[in-house]
């Protein structure tokens, strides 16, 4: 009996050390540095900045899952592509319309991967190529950017 009793304690002393040993990879794993886009630094930036009535373009769909994410950094802001939200297209990210509607807003925010060699790629594709154009269609400029862990928040405001 007291044999099952020592198995037991040093059983239970053997995985208290292994999770203890494992405890500051899993701190590492989880920091908002090990994300390659950190999506609540992004959307808390755009929260911080936006205002009501200002727009947002997302370059591509992975950003716009910031917005999902974190809804309310997002409320004063309209987007401008999403034809369909996500629960209404079945998609995880929603549908964009085909082309970029009049942009009309005081300011127009571009939320954007960081521009690596792989992420630059997406502001070639056609999509990301007619946000750009749209915006210089309708008169904006550009006013600022914010780096971000794995993202950039651009400011465009309206030509004076």
């Amino acid at each position: 009996m007291m044999r099952g009793r020592v198995r037991g304690v040093l059983l239970l002393a053997g995985v208290a050390a292994i999770a203890a040993a494992q405890l500051p990879y899993q701190a590492g794993i989880r920091g908002a540095d090990s994300r390659p886009i950190d999506l609540r630094a992004a959307a808390g930036a755009l929260g911080a900045r936006a205002r009501p009535g200002d727009d947002v373009l997302f370059l591509s769909d992975r950003m716009r899952l910031a917005a999902l994410t974190y809804p309310e950094d997002f409320a004063a802001v309209h987007d401008v592509m999403l034809a369909l939200p996500a629960a209404r297209s079945a998609t995880l990210t929603g549908t964009e319309h085909r082309t970029v509607p009049p942009l009309r807003a005081p300011r127009v925010w571009l939320l954007v991967r960081r521009m690596t060699d792989a992420d630059a790629a997406a502001a070639r594709t056609p999509a990301g190529r007619a946000k750009y154009a749209a915006l210089r269609r309708d008169g904006y400029r550009f006013a600022a950017e914010w780096p971000l862990n794995g993202a950039v928040l651009q400011e465009y405001t309206r030509r004076a």
